[in-house]
């Protein structure tokens, strides 16, 4: 059933803890990536015909988060692999303006102009959001950014929610495994699983996590 706040939530019952190698593929490689990382994922190419008709250039973005692929358009979210816990379901539609998909080890959540949908094990841990504008997963956590600040959910086992105090205009949010970072006005600040930042980074402007590497 969903949940309304406001944003628009869907819930699975099960928690699945897998292993989550966060990835962005640059929309003009998607069809080369689709065909070299769906055998690794024991998933089959999905049908741009079927689900996406606008072809690979209707696609807003492309993440993996454990086993399973998820594809977004503006219109359309289409997931495949295991969906082991509900979060990578076969294929949603109806949204409006989707622009930015978050796909974790346990979760996947999408923002629109309508609001943030989440699917899998968290989705009922899903705070209130104001306005919130930027998303990331880890494996068992979502963070979100919105007008107020930074609010993470799921799992803590690892300190993934503890939110350090003073983020100020957020720029860029990145999660992986049971870590998370941003680029505040301040630099680069990191939280979860221990990290430790290079004194030398001064004024960063982009910003991925891996597992084990950022």
């Amino acid at each position: 059933m969903p949940y309304f706040r406001n944003s628009k939530i869907l819930t699975a019952p099960q928690l699945a803890v897998t292993f989550l190698v966060p990835m962005k593929v640059s929309i003009r490689l998607l069809p080369i990536c689709l065909f070299i990382f769906s055998p690794l994922l024991h998933a089959e190419i999905p049908s741009f015909d079927a689900y996406f008709p606008g072809g690979p250039a209707s696609i807003v973005d492309m993440q993996i988060g454990g086993v399973d692929p998820c594809i977004l358009s503006a219109t359309t979210l289409h997931c495949w692999g295991e969906n082991e816990n509900g979060n990578a379901p076969i294929l949603i539609t109806g949204y409006k303006n989707a622009r930015v998909l978050a796909k974790g080890g346990a979760d996947t959540c999408v923002l629109d102009d309508v609001g943030l949908w989440c699917y899998g094990a968290h989705a009922k841990d899903v705070p209130y959001l104001i306005n919130p504008r930027l998303l990331a997963a880890g494996v068992g956590h979502v963070c979100a950014v919105d007008d107020v600040g930074v609010k993470c959910w799921g799992s803590d086992r690892r300190n993934q929610l503890k939110v350090p105090l003073g983020i100020k205009n957020v720029k860029e949010i990145s999660s992986a495994f049971a870590r998370t970072c941003v680029i505040d006005d301040e630099g680069l600040k990191c939280w979860g699983e221990e990290i430790k930042i290079p004194p030398n980074i001064k004024n960063p402007s982009h910003l991925s996590l891996g597992a084990n590497d950022t």
